[in-house]
């Protein structure tokens, strides 16, 4: 105000003339007008216009009306009220501003132009099409009278029309209009010029929205090679080149470069306009939107949540800009079927951009549909019936029937009345959207593919079939031809059509499908393995896992049927072959790779370290909360970088197909592999059924083989503690060859894993199986055959983590011939003397457990000292050396040590100390003899996280302290050994580990990724053999087991799985009890 006080008495003052001139009053107009525009850009609404206000007075005062200079005042005026969007003003006052030019300079002028252009543009804004496409044109027949058709002024035109066109999906017309704006320029124009870049920039809006990607990738990148030269990485349109060609990356599914294009924009805009800047705040959202779309919902919901929040903050909650971040935000809370969380955060959004019509009446009809979705999620039938119609009743006043915003509530009133159903009213509504979508779109695109497609399906849920397929083919080509064969919804359609063809038993038309879709699918998980954390990719995997469960309900319908299975069960084989395991995968070739550069081993150390210090910082969140989330950013990000360096050197996703397994084997020879679905037509009771998929030489393909229902088998394990050893032993004894006794109703092991793959396994010697789900927690070797035999005397039994091993590169071996026996372990030790300091951690969380005076505390176990001496004895004779730690030097730190800075793991750890495995946050499971605990306590992290890797692990000396809940200094390790911290190892030179604890083989069992707990931890590390235990087992057969398994292996040159074999039937032989010896499972 003092501003606008002050230059009204500069130009107010007196002049020492008797008259004002031309000239003079020119100045202060324009000085007027300049302080204006200033006002206007720090939205000082009120001053801008008084100044205007004033600069008019001193044109009618000083000058004849009507004079130019009114007009400009007219056109100021306008450009306030359109920057506040009270765009009927500003349409008033801009043609206020063309008439006053009309009279006195004529509609040639280059003023007259640009206000015919500004209110072209702001229709767009408006959403007003029609009248947006009228301005252009009036002004391009202005331009044809008026300048060359090669001067930029006219380009300028010829490309504002072409985007008129586009918003009105009058597609061919703005096709022909920007390639006639492109054609001049190349004629007049320096190839690097900035305007080429924008007419190459709308070619590519264009193409995308045609669904011609290839054209538009081509399009976005000679516009950002110009903008990076001209006008330069810093400005703003670069990084809305950058945008562009990240969200084009995103549509056709290549997320690694998209990731890449959209972090270079938000930084570069971060850089430039602060972090909480609208532009960068943008740029933020556009990456949620790509976290949504690999599956990484929940650092999507949070980046949308940090948008919303920032935007509130700066424009209010009543802003138009803010209700695009609301609108995304519920939009991902219902497409993860979270309709609950996204029903009070469209009622906002509708709330806002109800508040901002009709500039975004389009933009609100959409949430309108978007809610419409949610209540019928909800079955909310009656409100979503009235709620849909209200909206199409609003969609025809504004936009009318023909809009492709009218096709999307007709399409949404079909849906609804086929859950009501209204078959024949949702068929007709079908039809009228497709018939919308193909005026407006055209044939050959996507959305009018997708109206095809309703249509096609509900032909097909009414049997409909002759109706269904050609609009199902139809549909699928349409895909093809625009999108190309890796697109999503193509492999949408791909699904579908399959489906189509299984149901009616067209197992040949089926097959085909199946098999391109499963490739695909296949090499999408590849490629984004590339470039993926593991959490990310968890997130993605989990997006696959619904059509490998409708692959195993096919093949289980097909052998019901007993007809021609087809090729679906190689279909099935070389799926499970891909996904079992995944991730588990991955992780090992990632420690495996990292050492293949010196910049790799400097990424690798970084991140294990950063990972060690999240280790620390999860056990105690409350305290390191400050650290947590700028770590585990952090570490994103150098996993990242680490994987997109070792891209180039991966095989870890070769997709092996079941013949290479095949050739592998020999004729004595079968592979296993366990697989298990949802019943996809249980809606009921989600049942998970069982199965096997064998392979041998003779067999012309893999064969299927049903089993059971995971109940039936989860029944038979044992749930009462107090007789666990009982119900154990009976579990694997055989009740076969006299009659079963009538009290034993329910089959038993070997009734339902085993005896329906008896016929195939004829002349089988040696069998590699991997297990599945519920399976891992069974002992497949000891199940009993008969009385006196179980299936490891029949076969050679050999577990592995997924038989796709059988056809991997068998890398040679050379041990160390170093052993490390911890045992006989003091949990008391004090860490002030037993605790040496780790570097690596030095940040990390100081406290590990909540604080507790009485919590419950290891017991010592003498028996481990026993067993690891004997052990020693065992391994010295065998020329191994052995490094022995009991009692305080059995440290966590010292075992750490281990794979760091350049020190080797050895060849064999064997570790006899407690380990512990919490199935869930509040209830306990089998747990360890020698704890005392108290009746009241507040528990530890190890037993409430959330990560299974958390709530398994081993107790080291010292451990009890942290167990009860006592401050840890941060320099040095707590004494408890988690499965997470074990998985940041390197124990590649690890040939076994043999952990002689009890239930150290437990965990979370999650889909194809087998067991979350300490094996898949040391597997992760890189250890060749596990040898570990499913329940507890006395202290004394524990020793005689591993005593013998030692003999055999170290001193009778037996293999390992040969060894410990020998080493269970000698325990068998004895007369020991299964609970005494079938506990401990060997895993290669």
């Amino acid at each position: 105000m003092k501003f606008f006080l002050l230059l009204l008495c500069l130009i107010y003052a007196p002049s020492g003339f008797s008259q004002h001139t031309d000239s003079l009053i020119k100045h202060q107009f324009d000085l007027l007008i300049n302080a204006s525009l200033k006002c206007l850009d720090n939205e000082l609404y009120r001053e801008a216009q008084n100044l205007t206000n004033t600069a008019e007075q001193l044109v009618r005062d000083s000058l004849p009306s009507p004079h130019t200079l009114l007009g400009n005042c007219f056109f100021n005026r306008a450009r306030i009220y359109r920057r506040k969007r009270d765009f009927d003003s500003a349409v008033l006052w801009y043609s206020n501003s063309k008439e006053i030019w009309a009279n006195t300079i004529g509609k040639n002028h280059p003023l007259y132009l640009n206000a015919i252009y500004q209110m072209g543009l702001m229709y767009r804004e408006m959403n007003a099409f029609e009248k947006a496409l009228f301005s252009f044109k009036e002004q391009k027949e202005i331009l044809i009278k008026t300048v060359s058709n090669t001067d930029s002024s006219y380009i300028e035109c010829l490309n504002s029309l072409g985007l008129a066109y586009m918003d009105l999906e009058e597609f061919k017309k703005a096709e022909v209009v920007f390639m006639e704006a492109y054609t001049k320029q190349l004629k007049n124009a320096d190839t690097l010029h900035p305007q080429i870049a924008n007419t190459l920039s709308n070619q590519a809006l264009l193409f995308k929205k045609t669904g011609n990607f290839e054209e538009a990738l081509v399009k976005l990148k000679k516009a950002l090679a110009i903008r990076a030269r001209n006008p330069g990485k810093r400005s703003l349109i670069y990084t809305i080149s950058l945008g562009n060609l990240a969200s084009l990356y995103k549509e056709i599914g290549n997320y690694e470069n998209a990731e890449d294009v959209y972090l270079e924009a938000w930084e570069l805009r971060k850089e430039t306009f602060g972090e909480t800047h609208m532009l960068t705040l943008g740029s933020l959202e556009n990456l949620a939107g790509l976290y949504k779309e690999i599956g990484d919902t929940d650092k999507a919901i949070n980046l949308y949540k940090r948008v919303i929040a920032g935007r509130k903050m700066v424009l209010g909650s009543l802003h138009s800009v803010y209700g695009i971040g609301l609108n995304h935000l519920a939009n991902t809370y219902r497409e993860i079927n979270k309709p609950l969380e996204a029903l009070p955060v469209y009622k906002e959004a509708i709330l806002v951009r109800a508040k901002n019509l009709p500039t975004y009446q389009k933009e609100y009809v959409e949430t309108l549909n978007h809610l419409t979705a949610v209540y019928i999620a909800l079955d909310s039938f009656d409100i979503a019936m009235r709620h849909c119609k209200s909206t199409l009743q609003f969609c025809d006043s504004v936009f009318g029937k023909s809009n492709t915003l009218f096709a999307d509530g007709l399409s949404q009133l079909g849906l609804l009345e086929i859950q009501l159903g209204y078959c024949n009213e949702a068929e007709q509504h079908f039809r009228e959207a497709s018939v919308i979508y193909k005026q407006n779109l055209g044939k050959d695109h996507y959305r009018y593919a997708e109206s095809l497609e309703l249509l096609g399906n509900l032909h097909f849920d009414l049997g409909q079939y002759d109706k269904a397929e050609p609009l199902l083919l139809q549909a699928k080509k349409i895909k093809e031809k625009i999108l190309g064969n890796k697109h999503a919804l193509y492999l949408k359609s791909l699904d579908q059509l399959g489906e189509f063809y299984e149901l009616q038993k067209k197992y040949s038309a089926s097959d085909p499908l199946f098999s391109e879709l499963s490739e695909a699918d296949q090499e999408r998980l590849s490629t984004a393995a590339g470039f993926l954390t593991e959490k990310e990719l968890e997130h993605f995997t989990q997006s696959f896992q619904q059509r490998s469960d409708k692959l195993g309900n096919y093949i289980l319908h097909r052998n019901k049927q007993l007809k021609d299975k087809g090729n679906l069960s190689a279909f099935v084989l070389n799926n499970n072959l891909f996904y079992k395991g995944f991730l588990l995968t991955s992780a090992i070739q990632l420690n495996k790779l990292a050492s293949v550069s010196s910049e790799s081993l400097k990424l690798n150390a970084k991140l294990k370290n950063l990972k060690r210090a999240l280790g620390r910082a999860y056990l105690d969140p409350d305290s390191q909360a400050k650290y947590i989330t700028q770590w585990e950013d952090e570490a994103n990000v150098l996993e990242k970088d680490l994987r997109k360096l070792l891209n180039g050197f991966t095989s870890a996703y070769e997709s092996i197909k079941w013949e290479k397994i095949q050739n592998a084997l020999s004729e004595t020879e079968a592979a296993i592999e366990f697989i298990h679905f949802k019943d996809i037509t249980d809606t009921v009771n989600n049942s998970i059924q069982y199965a096997a998929i064998v392979i041998k030489k003779s067999l012309k393909s893999p064969q299927f083989i049903p089993l059971f229902e995971e109940r039936a088998l989860a029944s038979l394990m044992p749930t009462n503690a107090e007789f666990q050893s009982e119900i154990i032993s009976s579990l694997y004894k055989s009740h076969r060859g006299a009659q079963k006794k009538l009290s034993q109703k329910k089959p038993d092991l070997y009734e339902l894993i085993w005896e329906p793959l008896d016929s195939v396994l004829k002349n089988v010697k040696t069998v590699y199986y991997s297990p599945s789900g519920v399976l891992h927690r069974f002992n497949i070797n000891a199940i009993p055959v008969n009385p006196i035999e179980i299936l490891s005397d029949r076969y050679e039994m050999i577990n592995v983590n997924s038989t796709r091993q059988l056809a991997s590169t068998i890398q040679i071996y050379s041990p160390n011939k170093n052993a490390l026996l911890l045992g006989g372990i003091d949990y008391e030790a004090s860490l002030d003397l037993t605790q040496e300091q780790n570097p690596n951690i030095q940040q990390a969380a100081q406290n590990v457990v909540p604080d507790s005076e009485n919590f419950e505390s290891w017991g010592y176990l003498p028996g481990t000292e026993k067993e690891v001496d004997s052990i020693r004895v065992i391994m010295l004779k065998a020329g191994i050396n052995v490094q022995l730690q009991k009692g305080p030097e059995a440290t966590e730190a010292n075992f750490k040590s281990f794979g760091q800075d350049g020190q080797e793991s050895p060849q064999i750890i064997q570790l006899a100390t407690h380990g512990y495995f919490y199935q869930t946050k509040t209830k306990s499971v089998n747990r360890t003899n020698n704890i005392s605990s108290p009746e009241k306590s507040q528990e530890p992290i190890f037993i409430t996280s959330a990560n299974p890797m958390f709530r398994s692990g081993l107790i080291l000396s010292g451990g009890n302290a942290a167990w009860q809940g006592k401050n840890i200094p941060s320099h040095q390790e707590d004494g408890i050994l988690t499965a997470y911290e074990i998985s940041q190892l390197n124990l590649s030179n690890t040939e076994l580990v043999v952990l002689s604890a009890c239930e150290t083989g437990l965990g979370d069992i999650r889909g194809s990724e087998g067991v979350y707990g300490l094996q898949r931890a040391f597997r992760v590390a890189g250890v060749k053999h596990l040898i570990m235990s499913l329940w507890k087992v006395p202290d004394l057969s524990t020793y005689i087991l591993m005593q013998e398994f030692y003999k055999n292996w170290l001193l009778d040159y037996m293999t390992i799985p040969a060894a410990f074999y020998t080493a269970q039937k000698f325990m068998r032989d004895k007369g020991y009890e299964a609970h005494q010896w079938a506990g401990f499972v060997l895993v290669q």
